[in-house]
């Protein structure tokens, strides 16, 4: 969201220049504007110039105007981390179920219904507690296969000492 105040000039017009960073950061194309008078109603209007680095607004020469650009964030991080606003709390969603709170304490709830606990203490599974999890099954089994072998030596050692 972006937003400030214009004057209209002696035509009125006013041209608004967007962040350098706008266009990288957003999915310009979809952006809205909303320019609202300020004081005595008036007709008023835009237009986005055609690289969406900036918009030109019309209304009633020399008068005030404010004006809102919301737009939707698109760069790499956003593509790659975005969340949905609404998440079912059915188990399908990073684990989560019905219950499980981001911030328990906030909610005047004990810790053990907020999502890190559940996850600490491994009530959720997660990719990376799944991974973990394999991994320490990993680990366990050469530990297990290692004990094996040393078994198996310290029995070769004896039978070649009895010998």
């Amino acid at each position: 969201m972006y937003r400030g105040k214009i004057l209209l000039n002696d035509n009125g017009e006013a041209r608004v220049e967007m962040p350098s960073y706008f266009k990288a950061l957003t999915k310009e194309n979809e952006a809205t504007v909303q320019i609202t008078c300020i004081g005595r109603p008036f007709g008023i209007g835009y237009e986005w110039n055609g690289d969406f680095a900036s918009f030109v607004a019309y209304g009633e020469p020399n008068r005030e105007i404010s004006w809102m650009v919301m737009a939707d964030r698109d760069d790499p991080y956003m593509q790659n981390n975005r969340k949905p606003v609404i998440i079912k709390k059915d188990g399908s969603f990073k684990g989560i179920e019905q219950g499980v709170y981001l911030d328990a304490k906030s909610y005047n709830l004990p810790q053990e219904k907020s999502y890190k606990y559940q996850i600490k203490n491994r009530k959720i599974e997660t990719k990376t507690t799944k991974l973990q999890s394999i991994d320490t099954e990993k680990q366990s089994s050469k530990n297990k296969r290692t004990d094996n072998e040393i078994k198996e030596l310290d029995t070769k050692i004896q039978i070649k000492e009895i010998k």
